[in-house]
């Protein structure tokens, strides 16, 4: 018989788990796990030689980081979009930040089409962040200009809109439909003062809420559409050829490379990058952003050569291992990868199987 208390002490000292959890920890943990299949999907297809990952359905809008940058111009510095989306997932802040997008992106795409409406005028978005009055100016060949006010809001925002045309004769708006229905309901004079842009709210909210999920779901290693949109994220492309430089440096244990969440998903992008365009195409605009220094802000990946030895060298060292690299930063196997590639088959033998199981048992 076993004495109820003999090995109280020592079943006390054995490791558990607290019970408390912190929601908004659990809900980036099961992102990041999300994000993870994701980006193995496209490392996959960039591994079988297929393109169709990254140009169908993987990539987040170019229009997007755009629109981030503008919106936070000393914070995206620092922090990414995709740290920032990771921060706030699972709170009130994801709100916040989809609204700041939102309003952004909306003066981005609004600015092609004011140029079009208005032939002859070269629009632009204000250089502050919060500009007051305006956040778009248009100016004509004859001197002339237009100020346009942009704002993407739900009809609850019409009484403020109304009282800043009011106050404003002089600008132009430009609003969701809903906005722009609800005031002319009561004040159809304001009319002309419109401008005529045909933009569900609701619809734009959603669009930008699941660009947002498409960042989360390539755990942020989402490559340009174009090898000149790279220049904008040169900084973060430097960080992970220099990572990778790292890893061809040692043959096997990885592990004496010091590597954090940030560096990872950096050279994760570095690899997409190369896989998509190629080192000679990536190491040319690199260097065409940076100047005679082909990696600024760290010299080098090869600690002070020229852009053409940097390329010999990467294709030499880098390139062969990518393949290698990819699965080391994303902690998976050979046989890890065996199984993704052919996951759908795999599923379809389970689903065969469970139905004929529970038929037979029946």
């Amino acid at each position: 018989m076993i004495s109820s208390d003999k090995y109280l002490n020592k079943i006390k000292a054995l490791p558990g788990r607290e019970r408390k959890t912190d929601l908004k920890e659990l809900t980036q943990k099961s992102a990041q796990t999300k994000s993870e299949l994701g980006v193995l999907d496209a490392l996959i297809g960039a591994s079988l030689g297929s393109s169709l990952y990254v140009k169908h359905g993987f990539n987040v809008e170019d229009e997007v980081f755009e629109a981030y940058g503008l919106a936070n111009p000393n914070l995206s510095i620092d922090t990414s979009l995709y740290e920032k989306v990771l921060e706030e997932q699972g709170t009130e802040g994801i709100a916040g930040l989809i609204s700041n997008l939102k309003g952004k992106l909306f003066e981005i795409e609004l600015e092609g089409n004011l140029e079009s409406m208005y032939p002859g005028y070269d629009f632009s978005i204000a250089e502050k962040a919060n500009q007051p009055i305006w956040d778009l100016i248009g100016e004509g060949p004859d001197g002339t200009e237009i100020l346009v006010q942009a704002k993407m809001v739900n009809s609850e925002s019409a009484s403020d809109i109304y009282q800043r045309m009011i106050d404003n004769p002089d600008v132009f708006f430009a609003t969701s439909n809903e906005v722009r229905e609800k005031v002319l309901e009561n004040s159809p004079e304001l009319a002309d003062q419109f401008i005529p842009v045909d933009v569900n709210n609701l619809e734009f909210t959603d669009q930008v809420g699941s660009e947002l999920d498409q960042l989360l779901e390539n755990a942020g290693i989402d490559v340009p559409d174009d090898i000149a949109d790279v220049v904008p994220i040169v900084g973060e492309i430097v960080i992970g050829l220099r990572l990778l430089y790292e890893l061809s440096q040692v043959k096997k244990n990885f592990g004496t490379v010091k590597i954090d969440d940030k560096r990872r998903i950096k050279g994760l992008k570095a690899i997409m990058l190369l896989s998509k365009f190629g080192v000679t195409a990536v190491v040319a605009t690199i260097g065409a952003a940076g100047g005679s220094a082909i990696f600024p802000g760290v010299g080098t990946v090869l600690g002070g050569v020229g852009g053409a030895v940097a390329g010999m060298v990467i294709n030499k060292k880098i390139k062969p291992r990518l393949h290698e690299f990819a699965l080391y930063l994303l902690d998976m196997t050979e046989e890890d990868l065996i199984y993704f590639r052919n996951k759908k088959n795999i599923d379809e033998i389970a689903k065969r199987f469970n139905s004929r199981r529970l038929k037979f048992a029946s």
